[in-house]
């Protein structure tokens, strides 16, 4: 089992990149995307230590903006 969607304090959360594998093993997960809004600070995290206490998988979560519909969209 594994989280696809979270986010680090390289952004906006309240956890540090370097705790997210640790609670996610805690949790029973066995990885984990570090996926911050428009930044790859948290992929490159991933990318230099992937295997922790949980592995940590490269991503990121872009934003952009629909036009047709006048509001913005997440793309993972």
């Amino acid at each position: 089992a594994g989280d696809l969607h979270t986010h680090s304090t390289f952004l906006t959360a309240l956890f540090p990149s370097t705790a997210l594998p640790l609670m996610a093993a805690r949790l029973g997960l066995s990885a984990l995307a570090l996926s911050d809004h428009d930044t790859t600070l948290s992929a490159q995290y991933a990318y230099d230590h992937p295997v922790q206490d949980a592995a940590a998988i490269p991503a990121a979560e872009l934003t952009g903006y629909d036009l047709e519909r006048s509001h913005r969209v997440h793309l993972l």
